[in-house]
């Protein structure tokens, strides 16, 4: 990932108030994740260097991976019902960037059809399953501060988090 990337630019998708899930540890991972994809997007238009792609490819799985590792943590702690479901969504993205990284090992171009589906992917994720993890932890543990107040959660779901491990 260049850093030259990180100009102000048109974006294929934004992060909005409404991603916020009032975790801040998850929201600045999902910042990120929307910057890769970003990224990606501007790799795309300039048509940059395969080797690029690639380093920007790695470092959008290697993040998700990371990422994923934490939500599945934090469900498991929780006791998030639907723990298997949202896994198996994290599967087929991460197996998803992969795909595209073995095609531009190829010496494939970056897909559009990637562009296309990160952005629908995780705008989607974040507003729907993830939302609702967040919503059912906060009723059954009130671990969590509403990311909508302004009120912070006492004590940070981080420090619970820890206790209940």
């Amino acid at each position: 990932m260049t850093t030259s990337l990180r100009q102000p630019r048109h974006s294929v998708v934004d992060w909005s108030d409404a991603h916020a899930l009032g975790l801040e540890e998850i929201d600045a991972q999902h910042r990120l994740l929307f910057d890769l994809i970003n990224d990606l997007w501007h790799h795309l238009v300039r048509r940059s260097a395969r080797t690029d792609v690639q380093a920007t490819l790695t470092a959008l799985e290697r993040c998700a991976l990371s990422h994923f590792a934490t939500e599945e943590t934090f469900m498991r702690v929780t006791g998030y019902p639907h723990l298997a479901a949202h896994m198996a969504e994290h599967a087929d993205f991460v197996d998803r960037i992969g795909r595209e990284k073995t095609a531009v090992m190829r010496d494939q171009p970056l897909s559009f059809d990637l562009l296309s589906y990160l952005k629908g992917w995780l705008s989607d994720h974040i507003l729907r399953a993830d939302a609702d993890f967040t919503r059912m932890a906060r009723i059954a543990h009130g671990a969590l501060a509403s990311p909508h107040t302004s009120e912070p959660p006492s004590p940070s779901f981080w420090q619970r988090l820890r206790g209940w491990w």
